[in-house]
C-alpha cells in the first residue's frame, strides 16, 4: 500500500506542475498526448484520469494492458486510483491500435457497467472515450 501511495503521489506532483484543466474531449485528447500515454502502443491499453470538482487533473494511471483487440479491466483498479487520489470525476480512456474508434459490444457493455459503478461510489463519469491514432470517439458527452 505504501508502495502505491508513494506511485500515486508521484503522479499527482507531475500534474499538479503542468496544472491541466479538462473543458471537453479536445483537452483529453491534448492531455494524453503531453503524456505520451498512448503513443506507439501495439495492444489495448486503458487509462483513467482524475480530476476535482473544478476539473483539474488531479492524477492519472494505467489501470489495464491488454492484446491486440482486447483488455480486460477490473472496475477495482479504476476505483483504487479515484478514491486514492479524491477524485470527484474521473474519465475512462482506452486506445484502439486496429485504428478504428468504432465501439465494440464489449466496450459499449463496459461503458454501461463503469456507469453504474460510478453511480454507486458517488464518483462521476465525465467522459470514456476511445483513442485511435489521433482520432477520439467518446461515449458519453460532457
Amino acid at each position: 500500500m505504501e508502495k502505491c501511495l508513494k506511485r500515486i503521489k508521484a503522479i499527482t506532483e507531475t500534474v499538479d506542475n503542468r496544472e491541466y484543466g479538462i473543458r471537453g474531449t479536445y483537452d483529453v485528447l491534448q492531455f494524453l498526448k503531453d503524456f505520451e500515454l498512448l503513443d506507439y502502443l501495439t495492444e489495448e491499453n486503458a487509462f483513467v484520469v482524475c480530476l476535482n470538482t473544478k476539473n483539474k487533473v488531479v492524477g492519472y494511471s494505467q489501470v489495464a494492458k491488454g492484446g491486440v483487440n482486447y483488455v480486460n479491466i477490473d472496475m477495482k483498479s479504476i476505483f483504487k486510483i479515484a478514491l486514492l487520489t479524491n477524485a470527484e470525476k474521473i474519465i475512462f480512456i482506452h486506445n484502439h491500435p486496429s485504428g478504428d474508434t468504432t465501439p465494440s459490444k464489449n466496450d459499449l457493455e463496459f461503458a454501461e457497467n463503469l456507469r453504474n459503478c460510478c453511480n454507486l461510489m458517488g464518483v462521476c463519469l465525465l467522459d470514456n472515450v476511445i483513442v485511435a491514432n489521433d482520432n477520439i470517439k467518446t461515449l458519453m458527452k460532457f
